[in-house]
C-alpha cells in the first residue's frame, strides 16, 4: 500500500523506471498533490507500468493529471482509476502531455505516451465539475492528451467521468493532424 502523508504526489519519476508489483491491494492514495499528477509524475524521460493497481481519491491541487501526469511512458493494466479530479486543469484521471521541448536537447520535442489495457477509468472530473455540469473548465474528465500525444486503449471502461466543457471519457488536442487514440 502506498499511502502519501505530505502535501506532494506519492511518486515522481525523473529518469526513472519503475514497476508498481502486482498486488490486488495494491493503492495510490494521494489525496492533494502539488500540481500535476495527483499521484504519480512521469518525466519525460521515464517509464511506469502499473499493474493490478488502484489509483482512487487524489486531485492535481490547481494542475493536470488528477492521478498521473504523463510527459514519458506510462502503461496501465488491469487497474482501476477511480473518483479523481484535476482542479483547475485537465485531465481528471491522467493528463498525457503533448508535445515538450527536452532541457538537454532543445531542438528535440518529445510527447507523452500512454497504454491502458483491461482497466478501468471511472467517476474522475476536470475542475471539480459537478456531476452534469458542463459549465466549469477543464477537458477530459477521464484522459486529456495534449496535441502529439500518443494514447492506446485495449479492452478498457471509460465510463461516468465528467469534463467541464468538453470531453468527459477521452479528450484529445488535435494541432495539425498530432494526437493519436
Amino acid at each position: 500500500l502506498i499511502r502519501r502523508e505530505s502535501y506532494d504526489r506519492a511518486i515522481d519519476l525523473g529518469g526513472l523506471q519503475k514497476q508498481l508489483p502486482n498486488s490486488p491491494e495494491k493503492e495510490v492514495n494521494a489525496p492533494t498533490g502539488l500540481n500535476a499528477g495527483g499521484a504519480i509524475y512521469v518525466n519525460y524521460n521515464s517509464t511506469v507500468n502499473i499493474i493490478e493497481s488502484s489509483l482512487e481519491n487524489n486531485n492535481s491541487g490547481f494542475g493536470p493529471g488528477g492521478a498521473m501526469y504523463v510527459a514519458g511512458n506510462a502503461s496501465v493494466t488491469r487497474s482501476t482509476l477511480y473518483n479523481n479530479s484535476s482542479i483547475g486543469s485537465d485531465g481528471g484521471a491522467i493528463y498525457v502531455s503533448g508535445f515538450i521541448t527536452r532541457p538537454e536537447s532543445p531542438d528535440a520535442a518529445v510527447s507523452g505516451q500512454l497504454s491502458l489495457v483491461n482497466s478501468t477509468v471511472s467517476g474522475n472530473s476536470t475542475s471539480g465539475a459537478a456531476r452534469g455540469d458542463g459549465s466549469t473548465p477543464g477537458f477530459g474528465g477521464g484522459i486529456y492528451g495534449g496535441p502529439g500525444s500518443v494514447i492506446s486503449l485495449t479492452n478498457s471502461t471509460i465510463t461516468d467521468n465528467f469534463g467541464g466543457s468538453n470531453g468527459a471519457g477521452v479528450y484529445v488536442e488535435n494541432l495539425m493532424g498530432r494526437g493519436d487514440v
